[in-house]
């Protein structure tokens, strides 16, 4: 049950310089309980420079004492022009997060006094706010779907995806557990098997510089085998953001670029976010041309060892139940996308023009030529 008081004041404004919401969005990241690194101000900023091309958006705040206390910020995509026009709006960043979240700040304590404020944005007829990959099991989710929205709002979810996540916390005797499941890799002999073609290095906390190219080189050979598929790093839109927040995360100390080299050359490698009590392994890749001695799983077996030197209680493998996950998860969770769109709309007809605007999203990030 959210315990929040829904009569603190609210304001509703359009900001046009992001660097306006930069102080209170560091102290808000502090009361977020399901903070990930996808709403950090380095992951949200280095996405509107780029991704987001520096559009002015949405914000809707709640205040207490002349604080605020609970934020949202909304990046908007247009459908058409005038009467007939519909705007879609998608919290800051959250396109490209394995896990996304709709409030910053205490949702518990203000939640519900911020959809109050947000609800006029979606009755008018022409607007929808869209809400990436919600944790099924948590405080945003149980809010937008439980919010009394008086008939005026339509909720609609869909897109559920599976994240499975390794529970350090949880195992009796980590690190021989941990042994257990590199072992059932096969790790430790594929790993005496690249030693004998040459020099093994891993670095965990590869510099940016030139960790960053590496991995790109890797992911590059990864997904050139994979006719017919794009990975999200597959333009430069999207590197340029990526290597973006990548720098930024890294100088607060929550990036780890890890790679694994044989002699000079990488042959494997993967981002990780430390935020809390959790590691986000995110965008592993590795040369195709070394698969048979499981590099990847190499690289994960030293990044599982380190996660529990640093204070990781959970590494979470992000979306999606590949067999390698499997293997060293402990358990998963579910994430879902929930839409808001105006009651008064046929649904059919919010629904079409919600993927359209979706659909427009996605081919900006590739960076087609769309109107502005």
């Amino acid at each position: 049950m959210m315990r929040t008081d829904r009569r603190m004041p609210t304001s509703t404004r359009v900001v046009s310089d992001l660097a306006v919401l930069e102080d209170d969005w560091r102290r808000l990241e502090g009361s977020t309980r399901a903070l990930t690194a996808f709403q950090t101000w380095e992951w949200v900023q280095a996405w509107w420079q780029t991704l987001g091309r520096r559009r002015p958006v949405q914000v809707v705040s709640v205040h207490r004492d002349g604080e605020v206390v609970a934020m949202t910020a909304l990046h908007p995509t247009r459908l058409g022009v005038g009467p007939a026009s519909f705007e879609l709006l998608t919290p800051l960043g959250q396109d490209h997060a394995d896990e996304g979240l709709l409030v910053l700040g205490d949702a518990r304590e203000h939640g519900s006094a911020l959809l109050d404020a947000l609800g006029p944005l979606v009755e008018g007829g022409r607007r929808g706010v869209n809400v990436p990959r919600l944790r099924e099991s948590g405080d945003d989710h149980a809010l937008v779907t439980g919010h009394p929205w008086r008939q005026r709002v339509r909720v609609s979810q869909e897109g559920r995806s599976t994240c499975p996540v390794l529970d350090l916390g949880a195992l009796a005797d980590p690190e021989r557990e941990l042994a257990a499941r590199a072992k059932k890799c096969d790790v430790p002999r594929l790993r005496r098997r690249l030693a004998e073609r040459g020099e093994v290095r891993i670095d965990l906390h590869r510099p940016v510089d030139p960790g960053f190219d590496e991995l790109l080189r890797v992911y590059d050979l990864r997904w050139a085998e994979r006719a017919g598929e794009q990975g999200l790093l597959s333009n430069g839109p999207a590197r340029a953001f990526a290597r973006d927040a990548v720098t930024a995360l890294a100088a607060r100390g929550d990036a780890w670029l890890s790679t694994l080299h044989l002699d000079d050359e990488p042959i494997a490698a993967c981002l990780g976010y430390h935020v809390g009590e959790t590691y986000y392994y995110h965008k592993p890749a590795f040369d195709p041309a070394h698969a048979k001695f499981g590099p990847g799983h190499i690289l994960l077996s030293e990044v599982a060892t380190a996660c529990l030197g640093s204070g990781v209680r959970v590494l979470n493998f992000g979306r999606g139940t590949d067999a390698y996950k499997a293997r060293w998860a402990t358990g998963a969770h579910d994430v879902v996308s929930c839409s808001l769109t105006p009651a008064r709309m046929p649904a059919s007809v919010s629904s079409r023009l919600r993927h359209a605007a979706m659909a427009l999203r996605v081919r900006e990030h590739r960076g087609r030529s769309v109107p502005s």
